[in-house]
């Protein structure tokens, strides 16, 4: 499937080119987020956990864990910044094998994103109040499908052109 623009209003690349800054500058501002709540995991776990009768091992284990799961996605959205990069950089150098990689990473994660919005889903049999969230979900998944095929879009345009048939030069194209 293809589109012809972005939004209704900005080309191909010009769409291709927010949707790559925008994602590099939130996760950049999501990573940084992350590094400076690790000195503070361990209060706000205990600050959470205040009610439960937790041993100090069980917090421990908790706290542990958290710390862990912060680290690892902390990882996961340096790697974010990565591809982010490598689709600005396919883009103004006109080289779709770049913009493939972003997009070959961009749907593992839609499908990723999948299993929470099926978990949702269930859980929504049992509580009605999750239904927000499977929407929510539903509608950030349909989101992240249309910028796929929006970048998938110019990608096909790049290649149709001759991709990298100025040089890699990032000036605008000679119409």
């Amino acid at each position: 499937m293809r589109v012809s623009s972005c939004c209704c209003c900005f080309s191909l690349r010009t769409g291709t080119l927010i949707l790559g800054y925008l994602g590099g500058i939130v996760y950049t501002l999501v990573s940084l987020g992350i590094i400076l709540s690790l000195p503070y995991i361990r209060e706000e776990v205990e600050e959470e956990e205040k009610d439960e009768s937790l041993t100090p091992e069980e917090l421990e284990l908790l706290v542990t864990w958290t710390k862990v799961v912060s680290i690892a996605t902390l990882v996961v959205y340096l790697g974010r910044i990565l591809i982010s990069v490598l689709l600005l950089i396919g883009v103004y150098k006109e080289k779709p094998k770049l913009i493939k990689i972003y997009l070959i990473v961009a749907i593992i994660g839609v499908i990723i994103d999948l299993f929470p919005a099926v978990i949702l889903l269930i859980g929504c049999f049992s509580n009605t109040k999750l239904i927000g969230a499977f929407i929510s979900d539903l509608l950030a998944i349909a989101l992240h499908v249309y910028f796929i095929t929006v970048i998938h879009s110019h990608r096909m345009e790049i290649i149709e052109i001759g991709g990298s048939s100025r040089g890699g030069s990032n000036l605008p194209r000679q119409a």
